[in-house]
């Protein structure tokens, strides 16, 4: 098991404020998802350093600064990996999947079933020359 699996949110502070570019790379690379996304979000609310915020906006393909910017608008921390979407058009909550479309008290559909013929029966249907 690679060590970076073992990494906390303390960690992942302490790695965004003063850990190495190697370091943070290895641990987006060898890591879990949740490291990558801890560091993310360490890396906007705490990097002051402009050399890193540069490592991270090319690292993350984000401008950390207007991330910042944003957040001091509207007074809320980062939301990442969530999505907060609405549907647009209501759901009829009485409408049936397609699959059930069908009522349940309907009758099916009657088929019509062909007789099996006995062997009597196939000789007299067989036209005389």
């Amino acid at each position: 098991m690679e060590p970076e699996y073992l990494y906390t949110d303390e960690d992942a502070k302490k790695l965004v404020n003063t850990g190495t570019e190697e370091e943070i790379l290895d641990a987006i690379e060898f890591g879990p998802r949740s490291l990558a996304t801890a560091i993310r979000y360490y890396a906007i609310l705490d990097v002051d350093s402009l050399e890193k915020m540069k490592f991270f906006n090319t690292l993350f393909r984000m401008n950390i600064q207007q991330i910042r910017d944003n957040l001091k608008d509207d007074g809320t921390e980062p939301n990442l990996g969530e999505t907060n979407s609405k549907r647009r058009v209501k759901k009829d909550p009485l409408a049936l999947p397609e699959i059930m479309s069908n009522p349940i008290d309907s009758e099916p559909k009657k088929t019509r079933k062909t007789k099996a013929l006995e062997p009597s029966e196939q000789k007299e249907q067989v036209p005389a020359e």
